[in-house]
């Protein structure tokens, strides 16, 4: 009886068993079937020149047939289809032919908060006939249609869209909203006065930065002064194409004789610009027309559409050209007549100094380290001081200005040397300042074997991080440089070290490198000041990636 019952419900579990697995191969054909339906329906799409739904963010919508036909037809007239009462609705519904950046549901409170960059990943879709091209200006709509900023426009670069007014602004003052060529005269005249605030430039101090980027809500634009002479360093597609425009409204509002433009070839490339090697830096005058000399816009995107394996090897070259020129440890390109032959003089704490904006780093000077250079100042009377990687010998100098009793630089150029110690009989203080030609490390292992020491530090070395990704590369270096540094500093002593790579300041890593160089080096440590470049360099809040100096001073013992 027993044994009957057991073998009853085995048997009524291997029905249930066949049952179920019937009903999964019923549902397997289902599915399949379904999948020939959908793929049958796409190929249908595609032969009659339709594009499956999420192949591009023009025109499209993810989710369905319908939906895409919808957002073609309302790119006929853009501006008509934006909703609720806004200041930049208003103004772009007065126009023809201005395009809409759509945002994905959920994205526009990020821009909302002022955050400056739309990257491709928050874009539904771009509405408008023809299609916008890069440097014009679009409207930035919510996922309802509510414009919420306005910007420039670029189709190949992941920075889609550089924002440069949020709707608060428009509404407070609309006569800038779409007018591209208004905000850079607004924009630098915002920046000039931030800069009077600071009291720049002033009597002892004539060389600062006047336009930060999206610091100064003017993103892809960074111009420093040097004396009467504008640098500016263009990063965008869009400041290439109103480069005449930048250049006329800094000389008129600024009183600049001289405007230098440098191009950041290997950012541009990214933006889908060339610039071709004899036009990295040119100069306009006060006296001459701002003309636009660079390659058009439009002839550099058909150039890379064209020929893309030779526009990547070009600007490959070209980058790698730029960083020869440029990095402190590497060779120099630049004979020594050459080298200084246009430089400018430039004042800063009270010393002048030689900078070079047209084949210098960077703009031709360091404003960035000025609140760094006069603290270091402030310490130095009677001491002994390193300068590593000095280049033009900046912390050197004041140093040796405010009484260091002797100053060493040494950088691995010769071209940083030769500006350095001119810099030095310019200032008659060529007696406290030798400047030596070596590799930082080989000095550093010669100077320890020496038994040689310091009063104070300083390291201040090239970007060794360019990215994230070499970011744990780049930090092996940094402390074995902070370990070697750190063993010829007196105890007692002082090292200021610095990092002027973005990605080791948003990490925020450097602090811990530099106790893991303390542990190796045998040496007991303590944070006295950390800070970053001065406050002519703005920082737009809603824009992290910004902040790329980190300087950290400390008490060896």
């Amino acid at each position: 009886s027993a044994r009957s019952t057991w073998k009853q419900q085995q048997q009524h579990q291997q029905q249930q068993k066949g049952q179920r697995q019937q009903r999964g191969q019923q549902q397997q054909q289902w599915q399949r079937q379904g999948s020939s339906l959908q793929q049958a329906e796409s190929n249908s799409k595609t032969s009659n020149g339709t594009s499956p739904a999420g192949s591009s963010e023009y025109a499209t919508s993810s989710t369905s047939s319908s939906k895409r036909q919808r957002a073609s037809s309302a790119a006929a007239g853009s501006s008509t289809q934006l909703a609720g009462d806004t200041a930049i609705g208003r103004i772009a519904s007065s126009r023809s032919n201005v395009a809409v950046v759509v945002l994905k549901k959920g994205k526009a409170r990020l821009f909302e908060f002022g955050s400056p960059m739309v990257y491709s990943g928050a874009i539904d879709k771009v509405i408008g006939r023809p299609p916008p091209q890069s440097g014009d200006a679009v409207v930035v709509a919510d996922a309802n249609m509510v414009p919420i900023a306005w910007g420039v426009y670029n189709a190949v670069s992941m920075f889609r869209v550089r924002v440069f007014q949020v709707e608060a602004e428009a509404l407070a003052d609309d006569t800038a909203v779409l007018e591209i060529e208004k905000v850079i005269q607004l924009r630098v005249s915002q920046a000039q006065a931030l800069r009077a605030a600071l009291g720049l430039p002033s009597a002892d101090t004539n060389v600062m930065r006047l336009i930060n980027s999206e610091g100064d809500r003017l993103s892809g634009v960074v111009a420093d002064m040097l004396g009467d002479t504008m640098v500016v360093q263009s990063c965008a597609a869009w400041s290439e194409r109103y480069r005449e425009c930048i250049t006329s409204t800094i000389q008129q509002q600024i009183g600049a004789s001289r405007v230098v433009w440098r191009p950041a070839a290997g950012i541009l490339n990214e933006e889908g610009i060339q610039v071709p090697l004899g036009q990295q830096s040119t100069s306009t005058s006060s006296n001459t027309d701002a003309a636009h000399s660079a390659t058009p816009l439009e002839q550099n995107i058909q150039q890379q559409q064209q020929q893309p394996d030779v526009w990547r090897k070009a600007a490959d070259e070209q980058e790698q050209q730029q960083q020869q020129q440029c990095e402190p440890h590497s060779s120099d390109s630049n004979s020594s007549n050459s080298w200084l032959s246009h430089a400018v003089h430039v004042r800063e704490g009270g010393l002048t100094f030689l900078a070079t904006p047209e084949a210098g780093q960077k703009t031709g000077f360091y404003a960035d380290q000025r609140h760094n250079r006069a603290f270091i100042a402030s310490m130095s009377a009677e001491k002994t001081v390193l300068d590593l990687c000095c280049y033009s010998g900046g912390f050197a100098l004041m140093a040796a200005a405010a009484g260091a009793a002797a100053v060493t630089g040494v950088d691995s150029s010769a071209n940083a040397i030769e500006l350095a110690t001119a810099n030095a009989e310019l200032n008659d203080l060529s007696d406290r300042c030798a400047f030596v030609r070596d590799d930082v490390s080989t000095f550093l292992r010669a100077a320890l074997e020496a038994g040689e020491a310091f009063d104070i530090v300083i390291l201040d070395p090239p970007k060794f991080a360019p990215n994230r990704q070499s970011l744990a590369r780049a930090t092996i270096k940094y402390r074995r440089l902070n370990a070697l540094a750190l063993s010829v500093v007196r105890p007692g002593g002082m090292l200021m070290t610095c990092s002027c790579s973005g990605a080791m300041t948003q990490s925020g890593g450097l602090a811990k490198v530099v106790q893991e160089a303390a542990a190796e080096a045998e040496r007991q440590v303590t944070l006295l000041a950390r800070s970053g470049a001065a406050p002519d360099h703005p920082l737009h809040p809603a824009y992290p990636e910004g902040d790329y100096l980190t300087t950290l001073t400390y008490r060896v013992l």
